[in-house]
């Protein structure tokens, strides 16, 4: 007996179902009617919704579980109605959930490690930068081109095509694009978008859909977290923001402590402010990635900052006396 997990065109019943539509980026004015319908018949439902969709947002680091690995590898190889008994309500709803979600974004995986970058070619005529320590997941469909940002920073070169949107779907939120050329980038809790070239469109999966910001070539928008609002600057140097892709860190009057969380992003050797007062000083230069030495010297040069490693970390200092 085999089966196959997908999207019905039919009405969904369940929780799991209305998420996976959500996401999907196939729901009509007819249903999202439907949804709210869905939502006020019965008491508790708005309750599981929101648990899926949680569930959801957890999925690609559960899927890296090495537990939740081996119920996947078993609900491919059989049936749910046998999965689900085994498990407790809230596993088998992720399991479900992992299930179709591998199913919408199957395509191929692209992955990069610390210091790291690729170059993907899509068939579409699309390109994909993948930057530091960087997976994105690819699926090409007939109506809709996905991509799936399950950390770090790609920057896109859309080809065009109105038939066919692409969708970036990173923490709970899409960006859509018909062509067009942007970096998107998670950072911590936050997410942020700079638009190069065209316009994009940023939508909220959790809201049926519902538009959050549009933005035009160069717009950067900065969201701190899941659910807060976007913070939208006309930055003149949006280009700086892609120099990764020459192997470069351009930083324009930033403070110590970003430059070295930028600096940290392309090695496994961290860099440490050892004193609080320093952070807040000002820096500016163009730095290789990876090149913590050329970074340290500079420091040095302009602030007299000494430094010493200690194991895997470089820890800066103001000098004695």
């Amino acid at each position: 007996m085999s089966w196959k997990l997908g999207l019905s065109p039919r009405t969904p019943r369940t929780a799991a179902q209305w998420v996976v539509r959500l996401n999907a980026g196939q729901l009509s004015a007819r249903d999202r009617a439907a949804l709210d319908v869905w939502l006020s018949a019965r008491p508790g439902r708005r309750a599981e919704f929101d648990h899926a969709k949680a569930i959801w947002a957890l999925a690609p680091r559960l899927a890296e579980s090495p537990a939740m690995r081996a119920e996947l590898a078993v609900g491919r190889s059989r049936p749910p109605r046998a999965l689900w008994p085994a498990l407790p309500i809230g596993a088998a709803l992720a399991v479900g959930l992992l299930l179709v979600a591998t199913n919408l974004f199957g395509g191929r995986v692209y992955e990069t490690p610390v210091g790291g970058r690729q170059t993907a070619q899509l068939a579409d005529g699309s390109t994909i930068w993948l930057n530091t320590d960087t997976r994105i997941r690819v699926r090409l469909g007939a109506r809709q081109r996905q991509v799936a940002l399950e950390r770090g920073e790609a920057f896109f070169k859309v080809a065009h095509d109105q038939a066919r949107p692409f969708v970036v779907a990173v923490d709970g939120r899409r960006v859509v694009v018909t062509g067009t050329q942007f970096d998107v980038r998670r950072q911590g809790e936050g997410v942020e978008v700079a638009v190069v070239e065209g316009h994009v469109r940023i939508e909220r999966a959790a809201t049926a859909s519902a538009t959050e910001a549009r933005l035009s070539a160069g717009d950067d928008a900065h969201f701190a977290s899941r659910l807060a609002a976007p913070k939208i600057v006309r930055a003149a140097a949006v280009a700086r923001r892609s120099a990764w892709r020459r192997g470069e860190i351009d930083l324009d009057d930033v403070s110590l402590a970003e430059a070295v969380e930028e600096i940290n992003r392309y090695s496994a050797t961290k860099i440490v402010i050892d004193r609080p007062d320093l952070a807040g000083l000002s820096l500016s230069g163009v730095f290789r990635t990876g090149d913590i030495d050329g970074f340290l010297f500079a420091v040095r040069q302009i602030y007299g900052i000494q430094d010493h490693r200690q194991g895997q970390q470089i820890l800066l200092d103001r000098p004695q006396g």
